[in-house]
């Protein structure tokens, strides 16, 4: 690692700004959604496809630091004259820091002392929060100064011969309950804070608190859109896309953040060590260095914000009840980013502790400990979401307040803490990030989902260290030596997952539009595993079946300009795919035919990553599309086809012994909400509705009977089993557990209704448009469908071209056409009828692969460049 800054020769890189159209037309763009220029000439759609990108708050804050500040002024004065003025030393403090002429004046009044020096003083772990006089804390700053606070340079500078494991006892050994400190008179504060807190810049006016909590009028609370988030800044922007991809009740319902309270903006204080604390920390890294030195980093907050903080808490029993809701329902794809168990503790000392202040009171909080209290208020309202009480759990607060509420004060939370600057802040805001991503999911909130994700990029584009890092050849890195590098590109890694399973966060194409990431890691085998080493011991098979998978797409990550080469590798990525679980479909076949079956927990796990195997061969006939320029891709299409009738084969098996051992008393949906994450259960759901898609595609496409394929007995066999499975779920406790309370299955379903609707008409169709805009006007949820399955219109219809264009290719065959797959088989009804009792459809094979290579491949295509996908 570099243990120099990275001098800067070439030019500032000046984001986007407008939208694509008037991106690529070079004309102004007043970034508006739609802008000016495009509804001019009426190409609104192709606007809202890659909206403008105004500035974000950061950069605005630049020009417009001063006017917030008297804005602040004018908006204090205003309320009740309880709120004190605000004093004329804050803006003072404050226009200093606005000042970038008196940086140095900031650093004096923080105390903290910043020296050209490159050598890291870490902070001891143990703390010591209560305050002192203000003389003596400024003289204990000024003594402590290199160990009180972390020189920027620690971001850029890191010293290469330093041993950089750390012990866990530094992290660990201390108490949480030292972690907080409380003043039990505010008045008795406020000279102390005065002295000794470093105010910290913010758009928000401090107390914008409207409701008295106290008070008990909490009936009619709303909570304002944080204006500072970037998240619902964006919203606001593209709140014309949520008009366009409507999605059913929530059009109607209340944004995400509309409650009507603000945290104020707390002051922020350096707490000095003790003597006997105030030793280095040879084994840190830098990163852990930043962890350590956050729990001496206190924020005061008034008795407003503890109102709020007590006024949304539950029992203590609830809280207990919510982690194992979290624990058994939430996806655990990112097990290894959160210690949930840590985060709890912090929790409950704080909850132990605010419940025993009164009303007057301030609280001190270190910022290790608020972004625990951050995730854990995200991970309550996960899994109040998730738990499908409909009970109060705060009293006269339903449970959509309740909800809302606690990912408001995670959010706010977040605002305050987090400094750009730092590292281990912008792992943090990953964190929260991945956390809320469960929220986003269940309530088919996609743009949420796909604002949030890009606020944490934009993160990323700030720091060079980070750029600098992901772009480091995985093959030289060294697990001893690269501690936080590893860290570092797992938390990339993690959203380089999110980038390929979020369809509507691809369609944008956050990574590949952005010439920051060029060049940036894509993780080999070896890395791969030392980043995901204990994988093999989670309980989830979702956890496991989707690091395989995304393993094997990142290791055949490639660029040629060889067609032949292109098309041999992406079939081969489903070969690889299909052997992920040959082994236990093989065990699982040998067990079930047995006259002794009994189910174990290995059967739902192998069901489950057989789902989802099948369910990203069937997602995926994108690629045909290529095939479609040089011959008829007959090897994929025989696989999409007979994967997507036997969808559900293995799971109808299962479910059938499950209700023979217990006297129909429990069926297979039961035993897998019971045993795994809704997350699971998604997957299969997601497959059900892509079964619908190919049914009533084929229904009301104009078929015939003579050809290669019988269509019509193909619809019977799909339809049949389509809607089977559809009433299997149905009559389960699907209904009353996850349809009433998580939109995304609420949806799903109503989805699949309405196919079954569509699949009893009479309707066909000759044009692929004709039958498009059929579903446009006679599918009620087509908007639904496009966001958050297919991100686009043009995604949707992408798919539906394919299918149709291998149908009308098919109906265009004689009898005797030969659709060659392998030296063995060949597209036709004998081969679907051989495969319509198998658990999966065509398994494809190397062999399979080698002779459709040598029959179909090397004959039709001829050497040439090739756009890599």
């Amino acid at each position: 690692m570099s243990t120099a800054a990275p001098a800067k020769t070439t030019k500032r890189k000046r984001r986007r700004y407008s939208c694509g159209p008037c991106k690529t037309l070079k004309i102004k763009c007043n970034l508006q959604t739609p802008c000016q220029a495009c509804k001019k000439v009426g190409r609104e759609d192709k606007c809202y496809e890659d909206p403008p990108k105004p500035p974000s708050k950061e950069e605005i804050n630049i020009s417009n630091r001063r006017k917030k500040l008297a804005n602040r002024k004018k908006e204090l004065a205003a309320l009740s004259e309880e709120d004190e003025p605000l004093s004329d030393a804050n803006i003072k403090g404050e226009k200093l820091e606005d000042n970038p002429g008196n940086i140095q004046g900031k650093k004096r009044h923080s105390g903290a002392s910043y020296t050209g020096s490159t050598s890291i003083t870490p902070v001891p772990n143990s703390l010591n929060v209560m305050p002192s006089s203000s003389s003596n804390f400024e003289e204990s700053m000024a003594q402590n100064a290199n160990s009180a606070i972390l020189p920027q340079a620690v971001l850029h500078l890191i010293d290469n011969t330093r041993n950089v494991s750390l012990d866990s006892s530094y992290l660990s050994s201390n108490s949480f309950r030292d972690l907080f400190a409380s003043v039990s008179s505010t008045s008795s504060s406020d000279k102390q804070i005065s002295t000794s807190s470093v105010s910290r810049s913010g758009s928000l006016a401090s107390s914008l608190f409207s409701h008295r909590l106290s008070s008990g009028g909490l009936e009619n609370i709303r909570l304002d859109p944080d204006v500072n988030n970037y998240e619902y800044h964006n919203l606001n922007t593209n709140h014309k896309l949520n008009e366009m991809y409507s999605m059913g009740p929530q059009a109607t319902d209340q944004p995400l953040n509309t409650h009507n309270f603000y945290l104020s903006q707390p002051n922020m204080t350096m707490i000095s060590p003790s003597i006997n604390e105030s030793g280095f920390h040879p084994n840190a890294t830098p990163i852990e260095l930043q962890d350590i030195q956050n729990k001496q980093i206190m924020f005061t907050f008034n008795n407003k914000d503890l109102n709020i903080f007590k006024s949304f808490l539950p029992a203590f029993p609830i809280l207990e009840e919510l982690l194992h809701q979290y624990k058994l329902s939430s996806s655990h794809t990112y097990y290894n980013v959160l210690n949930i168990e840590q985060i709890f503790d912090v929790f409950k000392d704080f909850f132990n502790i605010i419940s025993s202040l009164s009303s007057t009171d301030i609280i001190k909080i270190d910022k290790h400990s608020l972004k625990c209290i951050s995730h854990f208020y995200n991970i309550m309202a996960i899994s109040y979401l998730l738990s499908g009480w409909e009970s109060e759990v705060i009293v006269n607060l339903d449970k959509q307040t309740v909800i809302q509420g606690w990912i408001n004060i995670s959010s706010m939370i977040r605002r305050i803490i987090l400094d750009i600057t730092k590292v281990s802040d912008i792992l943090f805001s990953i964190e929260w990030y991945l956390t809320i991503r469960d929220f986003f999911k269940y309530n088919n909130l996609v743009l949420d989902d796909y604002s949030s994700f890009s606020s944490v990029i934009e993160l990323l584009k700030l720091n060079a260290w980070i750029l600098e890092t992901i772009k480091k050849d995985p093959k030289k890195l060294s697990s001893q030596k690269d501690k936080d590098v590893f860290r570092v590109v797992m938390y990339w890694t993690y959203l380089r997952l999110v980038d390929l399973e979020v369809p509507y966060i691809m369609s944008k194409g956050t990574f590949i539009d952005s010439p920051e990431f060029e060049n940036s890691i894509v993780p080999d085998k070896q890395t791969f595993n030392y980043l995901f080493k204990d994988l093999t011991n989670i309980a989830d098979p979702m956890s496991n079946i989707s690091f395989q998978i995304m393993r094997l797409y990142f290791n055949r990550t490639q660029y040629t300009a060889s067609a032949k080469l292109f098309l041999k590798s992406y079939l081969e990525f489903f070969c690889d795919l299909s052997s992920l679980t040959v082994n236990d479909i093989d065990e699982f076949k040998r067990r079930i035919s047995a006259k002794t079956f009994e189910q174990t927990e290995s059967d739902l796990r192998t069901l489950v990553m057989v789902q989802f195997c099948q369910h990203a061969a069937i997602r995926w006939i994108s690629f045909m599309n290529i095939e479609f320029s040089h011959y008829f891709p007959s090897l994929r299409f025989a696989s999409y086809l007979t994967t997507v009738l036997n969808l559900f084969n293995q799971f109808s098996r299962l479910d059938s012994a499950i209700k023979h051992q217990t006297q129909n008393r429990v069926c297979l949906v039961d035993k897998l909400l019971q045993t795994y994450s809704y997350n699971c259960f998604a997957v299969f759901v997601r497959s059900l509705v892509f079964q619908g898609i190919f049914v009533i595609t084929l229904k009301n496409f104009n078929h015939l009977t003579d050809t290669i394929l019988n269509f019509r007995e193909i619809f019977g066999i799909a339809k049949s089993r389509f809607q089977d499975t559809f009433t299997l779920f149905w009559n389960s406790e699907v209904h009353s557990r996850l349809y009433l309370n998580l939109r995304f299955f609420q949806n799903s379903f109503d989805l699949c209704l309405q196919m079954i609707d569509i699949s009893e008409n009479d309707l066909k169709f000759d044009l692929l448009d004709d039958f498009n805009s059929y579903l446009m006007s006679d599918l009620p949820l087509y908007e639904d469908l496009t966001l958050n399955y297919f991100a686009s219109r043009d995604n949707l219809r992408l798919y539906l071209e394919i299918l149709w264009r291998s149908l009308t290719h098919i109906k265009s065959s004689n009898l005797s056409t030969e659709l060659i797959i392998s030296e063995l088989l060949n597209l036709n009804m004998d081969l679907l009828n051989s495969k319509l009792h198998d658990l999966t459809g065509l398994m494809v094979t190397s062999e399979i692969v080698d002779d459709f290579t040598k029959l179909v491949i090397e004959p039709n295509t001829h050497e040439g460049s090739i756009a890599h996908t």
